[in-house]
């Protein structure tokens, strides 16, 4: 190994101790860093085993450890681990060092050493600095400690002081191990006693880890790669799979995306052999699949190599011993699956059941709810649908009904009935779907609600489950995108009786209605209930009388802006009122000026009962527009009210029907 040039400051002598012990299993590279710490004033001793570490930190004033992360005995990451716990020895630098770079253990996140250095040529002087840096602290920390300590002594304190306490502690804990090494000076039974000690700490971190894990609860796939990381931290698996038992079997995978496809498979196949054989998976199994490669760091696997060891582990619901799924394990490494390997691998499985019981339950009642919402969404406003699962606790109790100011928009198809009988009724059926669905985007982009399709019609809301403070525009708006919209509707699937096309008719009216969910205890639906519905409906009907496809009422008219191209058409009375109601047609661009100009003069004479006069400035307005509908129908009424004066006429004509 290279050495750098950089030169290092020996430290300052003083009284203190400044030990640094070793232990390094390679001579030579103990060697090289033993040099550099003497050469900064450190005095050194190197060790080659785990357990003569333990005699050296109990027996020797040592200021800081340098321990390989592989060591004869006892590993570097658990003698740590012992050493900060078990002798209570908490504030000791202890320095991992490793000649490569390598996957995080299982003991990277429980032994809390104080830094894992990789160590390369060139960089030991860095590691001497860290030396440096950590005893430096470390030796003032003791001194701090024993003059608080000889303070207290020489004040004669009766009652120990909290820093006497833990120094006491700290003698009671160290005494225990060391009560074991120094009267059984055989190794074997040192060696006994730090494997008790490891074992307990192992499965206690492991617990705590396994912990964690219940903060990713709520997502399935989540808590999965929390899992394999952690097993990955527990076995160094070359590959792994979990399969959970659900109706659609979840077949998790990390290790194989670099093998060939064959060997993909092979382990994919052996994984599901073993799934299978469980009682409780019967019949044909359908799997997905997902692949969670990216939590490996291996990226130069072999993609020949094939695995030679492989076991499965049964995961049980430990209260209930429901089946919950299996875990399998692949090594590439010769006599990886040891007792130890094993037993922390089904020590796994039994604790993460309980978790992994609640995640999978949470995932079901998770896509029970996003079907539910999927499903009537088409239907039921998104509102609704929060209220309903808000609610369901207490379905009884549904939500208030109440009288809100609503306007409502019906849209239907003309002459339906008449195309649908000519046409296969599975091509009307398509057709349908594809007109819906452009059609109700449109009017949900608006802000509007579909109550209910009747037949081919749409009931749409605007101010039910959210009112906008313009209600009456976005409905307008709305049918104006869908009339420019009907001419991108694909028809391709109808035959249409000679001379007609696809057309549509779209009525619009505002008032007081009561908006909830109306209905009986086994069904109930959201909608409106009002006079206002009905004289939607009327005007709709109006729209091919009057040969306009967009018609409102005076209630939106007057909510509307200038910029609006709105033509007042008529004045009239539904059955059973009184009172007549104004009626618009809404273009999209602005109607002939002069057309415009003697309609509405003709409209304002007719109001007034002067058909006469009225009859001249329809007929100019028909000579204008000869296709206009709505002219040739005033002049019928005309013409008709010169002969036969209705009596107490105030403008409005009775819609008799729709």
């Amino acid at each position: 190994m290279e050495e750098n040039n950089e030169q290092i400051t020996p430290i300052q002598q003083n009284s203190q101790n400044k030990t640094v012990l070793i232990a390094e299993k390679s001579g030579l590279l103990g060697k090289v860093i033993s040099i550099a710490l003497k050469h900064a004033g450190f005095e050194v001793e190197i060790v080659k085993d785990g357990y003569e570490v333990l005699h050296k930190v109990m027996n020797k004033n040592i200021c800081c450890l340098i321990l390989d992360r592989y060591l004869p005995s006892i590993e570097g990451y658990k003698l740590a681990a012992i050493i900060r716990d078990g002798m209570n020895l908490s504030s000791l630098p202890i320095i991992i060092v490793s000649a490569e770079e390598e996957a995080d253990s299982f003991w990277d996140d429980t032994s809390n050493v104080t830094e894992v250095f990789a160590l390369s040529s060139g960089n030991v002087s860095n590691l001497v600095k860290r030396v440096q840096e950590y005893t430096q602290d470390f030796i003032v920390e003791k001194k701090f400690i024993t003059q608080n300590i000889n303070q207290s002594q020489n004040q004669n304190s009766e009652k120990p002081t909290e820093l006497e306490e833990k120094v006491s502690e700290f003698a009671d804990n160290h005494d225990e191990l060391e009560d074991v090494i120094s009267k059984n000076p055989d190794k074997k039974y040192t060696l006994f006693a730090v494997n008790a000690m490891e074992k307990s700490y192992f499965y206690y971190n492991m617990m705590r880890q396994i912990f964690e894990l219940n903060r990713h609860s709520s997502d399935l796939d989540e808590f999965i790669e929390s899992a394999f990381k952690l097993l990955l931290k527990i076995c160094d698996f070359d590959a792994v799979a979990i399969i959970i038992h659900d109706s659609t079997s979840l077949i998790y995978t990390a290790g194989i995306e670099n093998k060939n496809p064959q060997i993909q498979q092979d382990f994919i196949n052996i994984c599901k052999t073993d799934y299978e054989k469980n009682e409780n998976v019967q019949g044909v199994i359908e799997y997905s699949h997902l692949n969670m490669d990216w939590i490996l760091p291996h990226e130069n696997q072999n993609p020949e190599e094939q695995n030679q060891e492989y076991a499965s582990y049964i995961v049980h619901n430990i209260d209930t011993v429901d089946f919950l799924g299996t875990i399998h394990i692949a090594s590439n490494k010769m006599k990886f699956f040891n007792a130890k390997t094993s037993s922390a691998v089904q020590f796994f499985a039994e604790k993460t059941s309980f978790m992994l019981m609640q995640t999978i339950i949470h995932r079901r009642v998770t896509l029970s709810e996003q079907r539910l919402r999927f499903t009537f969404s088409k239907f039921v406003p998104e509102e609704i649908i929060e209220d309903l699962l808000n609610n369901y606790d207490s379905p009884s109790e549904n939500p208030n009904n109440e009288k809100r100011r609503i306007a409502v928009m019906i849209c239907d198809i003309r002459s339906f009935t008449t195309i649908s009988e000519i046409n296969q009724p599975e091509n009307v059926v398509s057709f349908l779907n594809g007109y819906f669905t452009r059609m109700v985007d449109i009017i949900r982009r608006h802000g509007g609600a579909i109550d209910k399709f009747i037949g081919d019609a749409i009931m749409a809301l605007f101010g039910a489950p959210i009112s906008y403070v313009d209600n009456a525009k976005r409905a307008v708006d709305a049918a104006l995108e869908m009339n420019r919209t009907l001419e991108e509707i694909d028809t391709s699937l109808l035959t249409f009786p000679e001379g007609m096309k696809l057309d549509i008719g779209i009525g619009i009216h505002q008032g007081e209605m009561i908006v909830g969910n109306i209905g009986c205890n086994d069904k109930t639906d959201y909608t409106v209930i009002g006079d206002s519905v009905n004289l939607t409906s009327r005007i709709e009907g109006l729209t091919k009388t009057y040969g306009a496809r967009i018609m409102v009422s005076q209630a939106i008219y007057d909510d509307l802006s200038d910029d609006v191209n709105c033509l007042l058409l008529d004045k009239v009375r539904v059955k059973g009122k009184n009172l007549g109601v104004q009626v618009y047609r809404v273009d999209e661009k602005p109607l002939d000026k002069e057309f415009t100009k003697n309609y509405e003069k003709g409209l304002n004479l007719y109001l007034n009962g002067a058909w006469t006069l009225a009859l001249d400035y329809f007929k100019n307005a028909n000579q204008i527009v000869s296709t206009d509908k709505a002219s040739r129908l005033m002049i019928e009424r005309c013409q008709e009210f010169i002969k036969n004066p209705p009596s107490d006429w105030n403008g409005a004509i009775a819609l008799t029907s729709k």
